[in-house]
């Protein structure tokens, strides 16, 4: 499987497949080999205690290509944590805290019922999910994407395009409604439903935000987290759309279906590569009443993983030769822009099917094409979409009607607010999504029902 990174964190993912089993003596010798031969780039070796699934998806030289991405973002890796067991979807599994010099992160491994690797995660730290007890009840916590069933007014649900189901959460405001709502679209990579990036929970904020002003939300898990081997076996050329799109659409659509839910005010808010794609889902979407755009890209994604890998250097000790090969990997892509077939790595270890599937995509004039409101927010501090990209929504649709814009001098990317440069270990400190952003979405979504009443 290809790595992805998430929220423009890089966030290496791999695959899962197969069945509970036994023998956590072994798992921990199989997880530690294998883990120590991906961390010194020897495929070989890594993929010994692989399942037929993971060898057909991960081969050794792809296994290099994930030691260098996660060396390239991470620094070196430092001092391991004991292994902590649990359970993964139903499945036997590990995680292991590794101290990276930037970062920390942990290894998850996955086990199928022969004790073979069937799953490699490197993720943000998080804590190993446990098992369920025989009599079927869950030891403890919730996954990913689910929430408890404690507060009546956050409900689980399921959603997404048809054959792809994702466990979703449906938040609701006090009283009866009929109320305003809006689905929550993810930034790249594969995220749950509170698009929980280190510390910080952003979609989870602005649920239950905007549920105490009044208006209601959908957030849901990402295809690529809750299908990781499905995608890869039945879609391994999948992409923008397969990503995010066919998902995005289909909650729109569900949720306007859903009671105590205002059909003609249903909004699509989208962050990061959700809020580049809201303009599409809008088009797409017969539900779609309107655009929250969250720190949107108006710029080739390239070009901005390559900025980001620059400001980064410096603070992350991100070397010349480094850059370098990023600089090159993200020349290969242009090369695809214009119809070539350039040989080597791609940027972020994406295929060439998924950088083609942003060849023929511009948020702006896809905006301009349409005639729905559009609220555009955007954190000044924000290193990995930046204010030129603003600067790409404003220009590009000047003139046309219904178009706001916020920006938040102390924001992040996650719109959390902080001081001096912005650096990803602020996103490993617990933080909420500021009230002024809440705020000035449930005012927009206020105005526009006002506007579209005096049309009328």
């Amino acid at each position: 499987m290809r790595p992805l990174f998430q929220s423009s964190l890089l966030v290496l993912f791999l695959v899962t497949a197969g069945a509970a089993a036994a023998g956590s003596d072994q798992r921990e010798t199989r997880a530690t080999q294998t883990v120590d031969a991906v961390l010194a780039g020897d495929g070989e070796a890594a993929s010994r205690h692989f399942d037929a699934t993971m060898k057909s998806v991960l081969p050794p030289a792809r296994l290099r290509q994930v030691a260098d991405a996660l060396r390239q973002q991470f620094g070196d890796p430092g001092a391991r944590g004991p292994w902590r067991h649990g359970c993964d979807a139903g499945l036997p599994t590990l995680w292991q805290r590794i101290a990276f010099a930037n970062a920390p992160l942990d290894a998850k491994v996955v086990f199928n019922a022969d004790d073979l690797v069937a799953g490699l995660f490197f993720l943000p730290p998080q804590e190993a999910t446990p098992c369920a007890r025989e009599d079927g009840a869950d030891a403890g916590g919730v996954q990913d994407g689910q929430v408890e069933s404690t507060d009546p007014r956050e409900q689980t649900v399921e959603v997404g395009a048809p054959g792809w189901p994702v466990p979703g959460i449906l938040t609701l405001p006090e009283g009866d409604g009929p109320f305003a709502a809006v689905v929550m679209v993810h930034g790249s990579g594969p995220h749950d439903a509170d698009e929980t990036v280190f510390a910080s929970k952003p979609f989870r904020d602005l649920a239950h935000g905007l549920a105490a002003r009044g208006i209601a939300s959908l957030r849901y898990v990402k295809r690529s987290k809750a299908h990781a081997a499905r995608m890869q076996a039945e879609t391994p050329a999948f992409g923008i759309d397969e990503e995010v799109t066919d998902d995005a659409v289909s909650a729109m659509d569900w949720l306007a279906r859903q009671p105590g839910i205002d059909a003609a005010r249903v909004y699509v808010l989208g962050h990061s590569l959700g809020a580049m794609l809201a303009p599409r889902i809008c088009a797409r979407s017969r539900a779609c009443a309107g655009m929250v755009v969250m720190a949107g890209p108006t710029r080739p994604l390239e070009d901005l993983v390559l900025q980001q890998m620059r400001y980064l250097a410096p603070h992350q000790g991100i070397g010349e030769g480094q850059l370098a090969e990023i600089a090159t990997q993200a020349d290969r892509v242009r090369q695809l822009r214009e119809g070539g077939e350039p040989e080597g790595s791609l940027l972020l270890g994406l295929s060439a099917a998924y950088w083609r599937s942003l060849v023929d995509y511009d948020p702006v004039p896809e905006a301009r094409r349409q005639d729905r409101p559009m609220l555009i927010l955007q954190g000044e501090r924000d290193y990995q979409v930046t204010l030129e990209d603003l600067d790409g929504w404003r220009q590009g649709l000047a003139g046309r009607t219904g178009v706001s814009l916020r920006t938040y001098p102390d924001l992040d990317h996650l719109f959390m607010a902080g001081r001096g440069p912005s650096l990803p270990r602020d996103y490993m400190q617990p933080r909420r999504v500021d009230a002024a952003v809440i705020d000035d979405i449930a005012a927009w979504i206020g105005e526009t029902r006002n506007s579209a009443a005096e049309q009328q």
